[in-house]
């Protein structure tokens, strides 16, 4: 069975069948087409739709045809376009008075945050005054009686603000010596614009190193250690994802 298609306001109607299309507003020069056919023609012209749609009224004799407007109703038309002018005016007018207003509002504060911007420090200076903190910080650790053997930075976005936050992992020795490690930690300072505050650390009961940030996420691996496993290399990894609520670390589960 055929699928037919009409042509209504310049858009194309269908697939109906021929049931379905009797019952849509066509009329018998309506275009009509269906996939026997190479080009639209009208519903009136198509075999299976003669005498059953509904014949389009002929033109209205020419006695019926609307006379002429009547000089009042002309003045009435001047009228009416004379008032929607003056409106369309008075609106032109409005609108250009708002944009030049909302346009000196944009400007100001564009200036207020191209300032903002400008007193937002850098990554690298973000790390740089992490770092500084941190080796001020260092004789608190090594008062413990550690030492500081090794130490990586990395950054990213923790809170999904825009900003890098930065973290410092390290690893300390015992200061009488030897190569034992006694505690792997992170140091989490917060970016806040225009300077960083150290505001936690992550220090899990198991030992662990950091792989990354990413995706506001601090990824950190759990090394778990098999019997065959040398001294400080861990043969598996478990991973760990943390997030940065307010002023705390908190670990999510995956």
């Amino acid at each position: 069975m055929s699928k037919y298609y009409y042509s209504k306001e310049g858009a194309s109607k269908g697939p109906y069948t021929l049931k379905e299309l009797l019952s849509e507003d066509i009329s018998e020069n309506t275009l009509v087409w269906h996939e026997d056919l190479t080009n639209w023609i009208r519903a009136g012209d198509v075999t299976e739709l003669k005498g059953l749609i509904k014949k389009s009224p002929p033109p209205l004799p020419e006695d019926y045809q609307q006379k002429k407007p009547s000089f009042s109703s002309k003045l009435i038309v001047i009228f009416s376009s004379f008032i929607f002018i003056v409106l369309l005016v008075l609106f032109i007018k409005k609108f250009e008075s708002n944009k030049l207003d909302r346009s000196n509002k944009y400007e100001v504060v564009k200036e207020d945050s191209i300032k903002e911007m400008e007193s937002l420090i850098s990554v690298d200076q973000a790390i740089k005054i992490a770092e500084k903190k941190f080796l001020k910080y260092t004789p608190n650790i090594e008062s413990e009686g550690k030492n500081i053997t090794y130490s990586k930075t990395f950054n990213g976005d923790l809170n999904n603000d825009g900003l890098d936050e930065i973290v410092i992992y390290f690893v300390c020795t015992p200061k009488s010596g030897g190569n034992m490690i006694v505690g792997r930690e992170a140091a989490i300072y917060l970016n806040m614009g225009s300077t960083v505050k150290a505001i936690t650390a992550l220090n899990p009961e198991y030992p662990f190193h950091i792989q990354s940030i990413k995706e506001n996420r601090l990824i950190v691996v759990e090394e778990v250690f098999d019997e065959n496993d040398s001294p400080g290399f861990a043969s598996k990894g478990k991973l760990h994802y943390f997030v940065l609520n307010g002023e705390s670390l908190q670990e999510i589960v995956e």
